[in-house]
């Protein structure tokens, strides 16, 4: 499915071992101690996507140990049934999670390895989360600027038509907040002239930018002039008078309008310095807006949402990510993958509209619901993947995740004292996890369904592929989903909890058992997850206040969060994946061994196993992002965008 492979790939955290010490680089080592400890056992092939059964041999470098092992996915133990001891290679076969330690006389019982040997590669790459599509945004992927403007007063709201172009007059935010260039990210202006242009006349003013060369041609209606940023700040401009014909009367709106970045022609789409950063990149989810997705208010139903042709907004003036027939366009252009959050409070018919866009395309305001020949707005290419999941964190409680889950929440209370017709109590009893995660994984089925229906069987799992995701800190809480989906559209009798216990008192093994479509004890036709869902999503995150910090982070926690994600989606019988994650610091871009970091953990999720990970973020401050902003991409620089292309074998 994807053009872009990646190349330099570290295959596991252990080649960066050197003589007990890891290796971060010239000059900064942590050292650890393996002097009374048995060696860890080392396996052969590695961990990876593997087509048929393979014999993996598993070494250790004291040679007189006991190694032990297991395939069923529990940890090995000295003496359980399930635990193996190792005389020679191991037949494993695909969709196997291998896991050993090793034992000495006289030396302490070694950690203990695992690696999951996957059953596809179709999926593995390297994504990126892309920020708001807003006037603080950091990515500034669109070459118009104009799309992305919102009112100056959020309590006077743009007036627009039904193709979300101006009806009336209008004061914009066109830039806010940070100079480019700070070591702390940024990207809200770009300095230098932006020529502008729209269908009709109008008088302009403009703060913190310079308005030069406005003139109005009078057989096209077309108004044009300049907007030259020089200042860090806010820029505004201030609309008014408007007619989109010379008849009409002053305040009557106007079209197309269009505020190029600088470099840029009227008929560039998308901004030039963010297709050059997203070169190492396969894929990229877009980060909800404020409105339709994370919020409990916003676009629910399909009239209310974003238009593409005109300016982004919604009717409360919450729209800040572009519209479905954007998103489609940007992953064509640049040939990329993409990951979108369905908005979890829209109707069924806004979903059915979102992938019939995707599928068929649209006319700017409604998608088509066949085959087109010349589509206004295109669908998303055959040979691009979009992968879709309920919202974003239905489960973080803080800001600004924190009102949807508390919306969630009471939507999943009033259904329960509605007499539970979902079934969200059996999961366990009253507490709200079970009810808010029971929910979300009820609305992934219905968007897996709903799907299923516009694009057909053929194409379910291979070019459209639902996600559960869940927090990869607190598996349990993943594990709430993937067991409601086991048991209510399954074939499972039984609720699991995520460490696969059965909850005693619930429904038995001696109900339906059946994956073949047969009706389960719920009415439901039983299905495996893999028919609902493609992938189980994490986000594994490394924080630290230092480099030492972040690389004990790595070799702990971290490590320990994927293989918890690799080893659950393993479970369900779909792809590992991670919706976001990376090296989180909070300090400078430049520091030194911040590129080793990032290949470490990349390569130990890729060589265990684990699918497509969507680093966190594309451009950001506070240390979250790939580039400081776009204006930095030189990778002799800055060690994180040296780290990307290295791993996407990019000099």
């Amino acid at each position: 499915m994807m053009k872009k492979i990646l190349k330099n790939v570290p295959l596991f955290l252990g080649l960066l071992t050197v003589c007990g010490c890891y290796l971060f680089s010239p000059g900064i080592t942590l050292e650890v101690s393996t002097q009374d400890r048995t060696g860890t056992p080392v396996f052969s092939p590695l961990p990876s996507f593997i087509p048929e059964a393979v014999a993996v041999t598993i070494g250790c470098t004291d040679a007189a140990a006991t190694i032990y092992y297991t395939t069923d996915g529990t940890p090995p133990h000295e003496g359980d049934p399930s635990t193996r001891v190792y005389t020679g290679p191991v037949t494993v076969q695909p969709g196997t999670y291998l896991q050993a330690f090793a034992k000495k006389i006289g030396r302490k019982v070694s950690h203990t390895a695992g690696g999951y040997y996957a059953l596809t590669e179709t999926d593995i790459g390297l994504g990126i989360n892309v920020t708001w599509f807003n006037t603080w945004n950091e990515s500034q992927p669109l070459a118009n600027v104009a799309s992305t403007v919102r009112a100056i007063d959020p309590a006077v709201p743009m007036t627009v038509d039904g193709r979300g172009e101006l009806t009336g007059d209008a004061g914009l935010v066109v830039y806010e907040g940070w100079e480019p260039g700070g070591n702390g990210g940024g990207g809200g202006a770009q300095y230098g002239t932006h020529h502008c242009s729209f269908t009709g006349q109008a008088d302009l003013d403009a703060d913190g930018a310079t308005l030069a060369d406005v003139s109005w041609d009078g057989p096209s209606n077309t108004t044009s002039f300049t907007f030259t940023t020089t200042q860090p700040g806010n820029s505004f401009i201030h609309i008014s008078n408007t007619k989109r014909l010379p008849a009409d009367p002053p305040g009557t709106g106007l079209r197309d309008f269009r505020m190029m970045r600088p470099g840029h022609g009227t008929g560039d789409f998308l901004n030039t310095a963010f297709v050059d950063a997203m070169e190492p990149f396969s894929a990229f989810r877009v980060g909800p807006n404020w409105g339709d997705m994370m919020y409990s208010t916003g676009a629910s139903v399909w009239s209310e949402r974003g238009k593409p042709d005109g300016l982004f907004t919604a009717g409360d003036n919450s729209q800040d990510t572009a519209p479905w027939e954007v998103l489609a366009r940007m992953a064509n252009e640049m040939e990329v993958d993409l990951w979108i959050c369905l908005p979890p409070f829209a109707d069924e018919d806004y979903w059915r509209n979102i992938f019939y866009v995707f599928f068929y395309g649209s006319d700017g305001e409604n998608p088509y619901t066949s085959p087109q020949a010349d589509p206004v707005w295109a669908p998303l290419d055959p040979d691009r993947a979009l992968y879709f999941e309920v919202g974003n964190e239905i489960w973080n409680w803080a800001y600004p995740f924190g009102d949807a889950t508390a919306h969630m929440q009471e939507l999943a209370e009033a259904e329960i004292a509605s007499g539970d017709p979902y079934h969200y109590r059996h999961m366990g009893d009253d507490n709200l996890w079970y009810g808010i995660r029971g929910r979300v994984a009820r609305l992934t089925q219905t968007a897996s369904r709903i799907c299923r229906e516009v694009v057909g069987d053929g194409n379910m799992m291979t070019r459209f592929r639902p996600v559960v995701a869940a927090q990869a800190s607190y598996p349990f809480i993943g594990g709430i989903s993937l067991s409601y989906l086991k048991c209510v559209y399954g074939g499972h009798g039984w609720y699991d909890d995520w460490a696969g216990n059965h909850f005693p008192g619930r429904y038995s093994e001696d109900l339906v058992t059946a994956e073949d479509g047969s009706l389960n004890q719920f009415g439901n036709p039983a299905r495996p997850l893999s028919y609902w869902i493609y992938g189980y999503a994490t986000a594994p995150y490394v924080n630290g206040a230092s480099v030492e910090e972040l690389f004990s982070e790595l070799t702990g926690a971290a490590q320990s969060y994927m293989d918890d994600t690799i080893r659950d989606a393993a479970d369900a019988g779909v792809v590992p994946l991670a919706y976001e994650g990376g090296i989180e610091t909070y300090h400078n871009y430049d520091d030194p061994g911040l590129d080793t970091l990032i290949e470490s953990m990349l390569g130990y999720w890729y060589a265990h196993g684990g699918g497509l990970f969507m680093y966190y973020a594309l451009a950001g401050n506070g240390g979250s992002g790939i580039y400081p902003d776009l204006t930095r991409q030189d990778p002799d620089i800055w060690p994180k965008v040296r780290a990307v292309r290295n791993i996407a074998g990019l000099p």
